[in-house]
C-alpha cells in the first residue's frame, strides 16, 4: 500500500517564465523556417508563398477556432463528469487560455487549467488530474485514428497505421477500464520502492478516471476529439488545393495526423521541429514539391500552434480575473 501525505500548494503560475519559453519557441521556429527557405530557395518559397489566399488563412483560422469550440466542450463535459462544477463559458475561457503556455515543455504548462480550477473554484488537483489525463488521452487517441484510418487508406503506409492502430487500442483501454491505471501505478511502486509521495498522486489521479471512463462519455468525447482534429486536417487540404499541389486528401490528412504524433514524440514545446519536418516529409512522400510542402505546413502551423497560443495569452488575464473573482464571492 502506497502511503503518503503532501501539502496542498497554491502558488500562481509564471507568466514570465512561460513568456520566455514562447519568445525562443518562436526563434526557433522562424529560425527553421529560414533554414527550409534557404535549402529550397528562397525565390522558390517565396513565390510559392505568393499563392496563398487571404480567405484560405482567415478559413483556416475559423477552422482552427471550430477546433478549439468542440475540444473546450470536451474539455466542460470531462470537468463535469468529474464533479468539477463550472459553467461552460468559463470553463471554456480556462480552456483555450491554458494554450498561452503550449510552448513550455511537454505541455505541462497548460495545467495552468487545474490552477485556475484550484484558485477560483476549490477543486483539488487530485480532482482535476484526472481530467487533464483524459483530456491528453482523448487529443492522442483522436490524431492516432486519424492516422490509422488514412494511413490504411493510403496503401504506402499500412504499416505505420497498424503501429499507431496499437495504440488506439491501448488509450481506449486506459479511458474505459481506468482500474488498469490504478493497478499499473501500484505495480510500478511495488517495483520501485520509493517516491510514495508522487506514486500516491498517480494513484489518486487514476481513480479520479473512474468517474471520466463511462461508454456514453467516451462517445461524446471522441466524436467532440475527432470533430475537432478534423477540421484542421481539413485545414491542410485546403491550404494544399491553394498551392495546386498534387497531394490527395487523404495522403494530406495523414500527413498532418503523422506530424503531430513526430511532434508529440519528440517532447519538444509545441512539437517544434518534429512536427514540421514529419509532415513536410510526408507532404513530399506524397507528391508534393519541397516548396509547397514547406509553404502548406508554415501557413498550417501559424493558424494552428501560434493562433492558439495568441488566443491564449489574450484570455490569460480574463481567466485570472475569473478565478479571483469566483473565489472572493
Amino acid at each position: 500500500m502506497i502511503r503518503a501525505t503532501e501539502p496542498d500548494t497554491h502558488r500562481g503560475p509564471n507568466i514570465g517564465r512561460v513568456e520566455q519559453w514562447t519568445v525562443l519557441a518562436f526563434i526557433l521556429f522562424a529560425l527553421g523556417i529560414a533554414a527550409l527557405g534557404f535549402v529550397g530557395g528562397a525565390d522558390d518559397f517565396l513565390a510559392e508563398a505568393s499563392k496563398v489566399q487571404f480567405g484560405t488563412v482567415l478559413g483556416m483560422l475559423g477552422l482552427s477556432l471550430l477546433n478549439y469550440a468542440l475540444r473546450a466542450w470536451r474539455w466542460h463535459l470531462l470537468c463535469r463528469s468529474g464533479k468539477v462544477g463550472v459553467g461552460f463559458l468559463t470553463n471554456a475561457i480556462y480552456f483555450i487560455a491554458g494554450f498561452a503556455f503550449t510552448v513550455t515543455p511537454a505541455k505541462v504548462g497548460e495545467a495552468i487549467r487545474l490552477w485556475l480550477l484550484r484558485h477560483g473554484h476549490r477543486a483539488a488537483y487530485e480532482q482535476t488530474a484526472g481530467v487533464l489525463v483524459a483530456d491528453r488521452l482523448h487529443d492522442a487517441t483522436a490524431i492516432l485514428i486519424l492516422c490509422v484510418v488514412s494511413g490504411w487508406l493510403t496503401t504506402q503506409s499500412q504499416a505505420p497505421a497498424a503501429i499507431a492502430a496499437v495504440f488506439v487500442v491501448i488509450g481506449t483501454i486506459l479511458l474505459m477500464r481506468p482500474a488498469i491505471v490504478v493497478a499499473l501505478i501500484e505495480l510500478g511502486y511495488r517495483i520501485v520502492g520509493r517516491r510514495p509521495r508522487i506514486f500516491v498522486r498517480l494513484r489518486r489521479t487514476g481513480r479520479r478516471l473512474e468517474n471520466l471512463g463511462s461508454p456514453s462519455l467516451y462517445l461524446k468525447c471522441a466524436v467532440l476529439s475527432l470533430a475537432g482534429w478534423c477540421a484542421e486536417a481539413v485545414a491542410l487540404v485546403w491550404i494544399l488545393s491553394d498551392l495546386g499541389a498534387d497531394v490527395g486528401a487523404l495522403a494530406a490528412v495523414f500527413a498532418f495526423s503523422l506530424g503531430m504524433l513526430v511532434g508529440a514524440a519528440s517532447m519538444v514545446p509545441g512539437g517544434l521541429g518534429g512536427t514540421e519536418i514529419g509532415m513536410t516529409g510526408a507532404l513530399v512522400l506524397a507528391g508534393a514539391s519541397l516548396e509547397a510542402a514547406v509553404t502548406a505546413t508554415v501557413v498550417l502551423r501559424a493558424t494552428t500552434l501560434w493562433f492558439s497560443v495568441v488566443l491564449g495569452f489574450a484570455l490569460l488575464p480574463l481567466a485570472m480575473r475569473l478565478a479571483r473573482a469566483t473565489r472572493a464571492g
